[in-house]
């Protein structure tokens, strides 16, 4: 019941003290659902003499984990919340407070060593996220490529009892991080994009190629993405479709031209008859870091031949 949870809220919380000479803390949340004594529910992993390093197991309730952060928040510490879970976690105030967030997924038997080596910098981070982060569970399915109705409706909007909006009453419906989406400790400037041609037939491949250029003091990967949107189409079709993507590696205060590859024959789809054509007409070319990060938009028109 809610009552044993307080209880042990308030026995983790008795558990351990933050030094005045810490300088950051690493909370690392689970998500496996073993059971554990309460007195092993919370970890002191490690404790150096400037950042302290705490692992949270998900058999704490959800509230109570909030309860924790909210605590450890109030010392004004950086806070770093590292996250090992197999699937995309509601997080809103973990989005709004810490200072980090780290997605370590299930890495096997070396995820401690890599996840080290990100976070005392001897890797440079360059993972994208392969699906979006809802906002709550009310939000879910949660997904990049949705139809135009789904999401952009006068109705999809956080309203209040008085005036609910529809379906998300006290929300969003964007997600908290969108598919696609990964940071850096560097920073990448798209500088131009070229497109080989804009008047294509369905048997043909549309080059194109994008200048980038690493703004940042380290060297680092970044992950070009090209999405597809069909403007004009028989049947719906989503609002964007990833088609290609290539990640490369810039060294700092360098610029590389990523080439990128789409086959017009990948921009098929199934006719009202159930018949897989290309159809003639506009496409727009979508460039970017994310989904929701599009740095370039261009057109090109398919023909009927």
């Amino acid at each position: 019941g809610i009552s044993s949870f307080q209880a042990a809220a308030a026995a983790l919380k008795s558990q351990f003290t933050i030094p005045e000479k810490v300088q950051s803390i690493i909370l690392t949340r689970g998500e496996g659902r073993t059971p554990m004594p309460e007195r092993e529910k919370l970890h002191l992993m490690a404790r150096s003499q400037s950042t302290m390093c705490i692992f949270l197991s998900a058999s704490i309730a959800k509230q109570v984990q909030e309860e924790l952060l909210q605590e450890i928040k109030k010392t004004g510490k950086p806070m770093v919340v590292v996250l090992i879970a197999g699937k995309p976690l509601a997080m809103p105030w973990v989005k709004e407070n810490a200072d980090a967030l780290l997605v370590q997924w299930y890495g096997g038997e070396q995820q401690g060593r890599s996840l080290a080596d990100i976070l005392v910098g001897k890797v440079n981070p360059s993972g994208r996220l392969n699906v979006s982060f809802p906002r709550s569970t009310g939000n879910t399915p949660c997904f990049y490529n949705h139809f135009v109705t789904d999401r952009e409706e006068p109705f999809d909007q956080p309203g209040t009892p008085e005036e609910p909006k529809g379906h998300y009453i006290f929300d969003k419906p964007e997600p908290l991080w969108n598919f696609g989406h990964g940071k850096s400790y560097t920073t990448f400037d798209y500088v131009d994009c070229a497109l080989s041609d804009t008047l294509l037939a369905a048997s043909d491949t549309l080059k194109v190629s994008v200048m980038i250029k690493n703004t940042g003091r380290c060297d680092g990967k970044e992950v070009v993405q090209l999405y597809v949107r069909d403007k004009v189409s028989t049947v719906a079709t989503p609002i964007q479709q990833l088609k290609a993507f290539q990640k490369v590696l810039v060294k700092s205060g360098e610029s590389q031209c990523v080439e990128l590859s789409l086959p017009i024959a990948e921009l098929a789809l199934y006719n009202a008859k159930m018949e897989e054509v290309v159809e003639p007409g506009d496409f727009e070319i979508q460039i970017g870091a994310a989904s929701d990060d599009i740095r370039f938009k261009k057109t090109i028109t398919i023909n009927r031949k």
